[in-house]
């Protein structure tokens, strides 16, 4: 899928003149367009030079299926602005960077049942991830109502917790 976010453009001409804006530069992420003036509909800019109707630009950014930028990137155009007789130099012109970032997902826990032979130890693995991939960390939030519980050899107790 694509998210999408409008930008304003600012330029003004040192004499009161009415200004034109042109993308000089395109986003290596994503797709860069506009509104089409009689429709409303995206209108992609596929190459540099390219007149905008208006003070606006339209950016759109690839997601995945909740709605998420799928990476971590920048992303930059540069336009020009134009009295229809000069334009905005390079050091004048205007540039736009956009940083897409994924959304940071909640870590996911695995629940599972057990049973257990009175006054027999039982090993468990408690196994967690993150939709990111980033590291997680287990935290216990209760010990058990009876019996005993230990991690690493280490007997956790009710005083052990937060």
């Amino acid at each position: 899928g694509t998210a999408e976010v409008e930008v304003p453009l600012y330029g003004a001409d040192g004499d009161g003149d009415g200004v034109s804006f042109y993308v000089t530069a395109l986003p290596a992420v994503g797709e860069l367009g506009y509104s089409d003036p009689a429709t409303g509909a995206f209108v992609p800019v596929t190459r540099p030079w390219t007149p905008l109707p208006g003070a606006a630009a339209r950016y759109r950014y690839p997601t995945d299926a909740s709605g998420a930028g799928v990476s971590d990137a920048l992303a930059s155009f540069e336009y020009a602005v134009s009295d229809g007789k000069l334009y905005s130099s390079a050091d004048y012109g205007g540039r736009v960077v956009f940083e897409v970032s994924r959304e940071n997902l909640a870590p996911v826990v695995e629940s599972f049942a057990l049973e257990a032979a009175e006054r027999r130890p039982v090993d468990i693995a408690l196994v967690a991830s993150d939709p990111n991939r980033d590291a997680v960390q287990v935290y216990l939030a209760s010990v058990p109502a009876s019996g005993e519980m230990r991690v690493g050899g280490v007997e956790v107790t009710a005083r052990d917790m937060p």
